[in-house]
């Protein structure tokens, strides 16, 4: 029975800035996505039909909502190869936290399907459909860091090249990116300063500010983001921002030690926290057995 176990990676922005609106109703947007050492795990099983079970999320839909659900219907029709597995989601990252999760869970589904099948897409061919399904799938048909523009389609690679320490915090909300999105205003639109940001991961110091564009809009309705933003920025973490359109809030601290720290400290407070670190490596494969 053949059989594959991805691991799918939570992402983190490293500052976000919304350019505009385009006429195809999607966003042009700047950021720095790099992976995070979170990650949910996907396991897809060949069965009698089709299946998705999710495991540690109860409000993550097993249907058609599902993008690992879209991911596989869409990879089936552009290939015609038959798609008679079990999908199992085995939740870790937090949905609506802005971390990508079910963006890295759609690329596991393209990637696990496509070495199942005997990979009739090349990267590019996946790159097309990992595109129609969001803004963010791209990305995690790459490893490591990168700069993202477009929709989410232009990707500039960048190395990593020193250890970077977070601690991540949990709000307890849960921010849907539609509404994220139509929350925004013109107002709200601009550039990022991408290169104190690139420069920071070749090696160099760490920036003064990583800007979200989200961050307005999210604190004005959530509070218990803008809490949590308060709270981050009570501690030495700094720079301290958002990642996406939120909910998941994070700061940068000087070494995982520090990080487990404050992340200790920030729990014993009643704000949800772990401490973690910028990975260089994507969503990985164990081979089919």
């Amino acid at each position: 029975m053949l059989r594959i176990e991805i691991t799918c990676p939570a992402k983190l922005n490293l500052g976000l800035a919304i350019i505009g609106k385009r006429a195809d109703g999607y966003h042009d947007l700047e950021s720095v996505f790099v992976n995070i050492g979170l990650s949910d795990r996907l396991v897809i099983e060949e069965a009698a039909e089709f299946s998705l079970a999710v495991h540690g999320a109860d409000s993550v839909p097993t249907d058609k909502n599902n993008l690992v659900w879209r991911a596989a219907k869409l990879f089936a029709k552009e290939t015609g190869k038959d798609i008679d597995y079990h999908f199992e989601i085995f939740k870790r990252i937090p949905p609506g936290g802005g971390l990508g999760g079910a963006s890295s869970n759609a690329a596991g589904t393209l990637l696990g399907l496509n070495e199942l099948t005997g990979q009739p897409l090349n990267h590019k061919g996946l790159l097309d459909l990992a595109v129609s399904l969001g803004s963010d799938v791209p990305f995690f048909l790459n490893d490591g860091a990168a700069l993202v523009e477009g929709r989410g389609e232009l990707l500039t690679p960048i190395e990593l090249k020193q250890e970077i320490c977070l601690v991540i915090a949990f709000p307890r909300a849960a921010v849907s990116t539609g509404w994220a999105y139509n929350a925004l205003s013109e107002r709200d639109f601009g550039k990022l300063d991408t290169k104190p940001i690139v420069k920071w991961l070749g090696g160099g110091k760490t920036p003064a500010e990583l800007p979200n564009a989200f961050i307005a809009p999210v604190t004005d309705t959530f509070i218990a983001v803008e809490k949590t933003l308060d709270k981050l920025h009570q501690t030495e973490l700094n720079p301290v921002s958002m990642s996406g359109s939120g909910s998941t809030c994070f700061g940068v601290a000087s070494d995982l030690e520090e990080a487990g720290i404050i992340a200790r400290e920030l729990e014993m407070n009643g704000v949800a926290a772990i401490p973690t670190r910028i990975v260089s490596k994507g969503i990985t494969l164990r081979e089919p057995s």
